[in-house]
């Protein structure tokens, strides 16, 4: 196998294993907002599922990206979206959390 060959191969399988990760993370959040309604006694406000909500959304978007990026074969940009998710959901958890 050439050398090319191998390496387009690894990014193409890392960019495979991000675009996985931001899908997990995006339904860890939704599945959130279910978790705080079947374990609080009373329903939880908007304000309390709304960092969970703003980082689905967030992951939503992500997704749509990547896919994009995948089409034209940007496996680098697929990561650096994954990374700028991560790093997003980061910065919700520390503001609203």
């Amino acid at each position: 196998m050439n050398t090319g060959v191998k390496h387009q191969k690894k990014w193409t399988i890392a960019a495979g294993i991000a675009q996985v990760i931001v899908i997990l993370a995006m339904v860890r959040c939704i599945g959130e907002c279910f978790r705080l309604n079947y374990t609080n006694e009373i329903s939880p406000g908007f304000s309390e599922l709304k960092p969970f909500l703003i980082g689905a959304m967030a992951c939503g978007i992500s997704v749509m990206v990547m896919l994009t990026l995948s089409f034209f074969n940007q496996r680098k940009s697929i990561l650096a979206a994954a990374v700028l998710t991560i790093a997003v959901l980061v910065y919700i958890k520390s503001a609203y959390l």
